[in-house]
């Protein structure tokens, strides 16, 4: 939740709000690569568990926000175990249940323009 709530906040202000919050972001997803790195590949393939919504929150959300507000919320170089997780993430067949990451990026980018009042450069 804490996660979520400074991802949002990344999203919706800017400056030095932002910035705290891109912070707090931050120290979330290190705290994610440091469990990744002591178990290892997470994904089984059978199975949907906490870690796979996890991944999808993380490559969705953060995918998605980020893209809609010009944001990077880590770096894939920096966070390699992160980025690697992710990516193996997009691998797994999973049943759409929910609009495009285009559709999504349309429309949080509205979404950032109408809370901040300018356009996105991107």
């Amino acid at each position: 939740m804490k996660c979520s709530l400074a991802c949002w906040k990344t999203f919706s202000t800017r400056g030095e709000v932002q910035d705290k919050a891109l912070k707090v972001v931050h120290e979330c997803l290190k705290h994610i690569e440091g469990g990744l790195k002591l178990n290892g590949n997470v994904f089984n393939g059978e199975t949907c568990g906490f870690l796979c919504i996890v991944a999808n929150a993380i490559r969705f959300g953060m995918g998605v926000l980020g893209e809609a507000g010009g944001i990077q919320y880590y770096d894939p170089e920096e966070m390699l175990v992160l980025h690697s997780w992710i990516e193996g993430f997009r691998g797994i067949e999973v049943r759409q249940m929910f609009p495009s990451c285009d559709e999504l990026v349309s429309y949080f980018r509205g979404r950032h323009e109408a809370l901040l009042g300018s356009p996105t450069s991107s």
